[in-house]
């Protein structure tokens, strides 16, 4: 039963939504995509999906395989950062497809910085302040302190509808967490928002 139910997992979204799923999690805690699909074994619905199933599995690239999934294979690659960052923000690749050498660089950054989700910004805070893209003040760093205030109201009008402990224990760490960072960075207009969500201590 588990295995026809994760099989249609994989066959249900469209070839770009899959590979972009394929891309970003392609393995987490010591299990992989490609273990699932060996275990699950599903029958692609369209060429696209066996191109996407195939590189899960093999590491190999055909002419079925979505855009996003030749992109990564090209990035693997490269090593000059500028290329990759331009490579990275025309194809919108996720942090998690880009190699390890290539995020020691400020522009690798910047380009992922477009898209990034609001947890991956929380949790990469110290690594791109380090390469120097959210120097205090800086274009990059504004724009992310007023991503996180609008996170902050969201987590205010949560607590606002009433949550478990859990939940109020876990946004207070998320306000502590960020807090330091807009100290230095938070534009004018923002910083009457943060010490109001700050002192209202979760």
């Amino acid at each position: 039963m588990y295995r026809t139910a994760l099989g249609a997992w994989f066959n249900a979204p469209e070839p770009d939504a899959l590979a972009y799923q394929a891309v970003k999690y392609r393995s987490r805690d010591g299990w992989a995509l490609a273990d699932v699909l060996r275990l699950t074994r599903p029958t692609p619905r369209t060429a696209a999906h066996s191109a996407v199933y195939k590189w899960l599995v093999d590491g190999e690239t055909g002419e079925e395989v979505p855009e996003l999934i030749a992109a990564v294979t090209l990035l693997a690659s490269m090593t000059d950062p500028s290329e990759a960052a331009r490579l990275i923000g025309e194809r919108r690749i996720p942090r998690e497809a880009v190699p390890t050498e290539l995020l020691n660089h400020r522009e690798v950054w910047e380009a992922l910085l477009e898209d990034m989700p609001q947890t991956a910004l929380l949790r990469n805070l110290g690594k791109m302040t380090a390469v120097g893209l959210l120097a205090p003040m800086s274009a990059a760093a504004q724009k992310t302190a007023a991503q996180l205030i609008h996170r902050f109201k969201q987590i205010g009008a949560t607590l606002r509808r009433g949550v478990c402990k859990g939940r109020i224990q876990d946004a207070g760490r998320v306000v502590d967490a960020a807090t330091r960072f807009l100290q230095f960075n938070l534009p004018r207009q923002f910083r009457c928002d943060l010490l109001e969500l700050h002192d209202h201590r979760f």
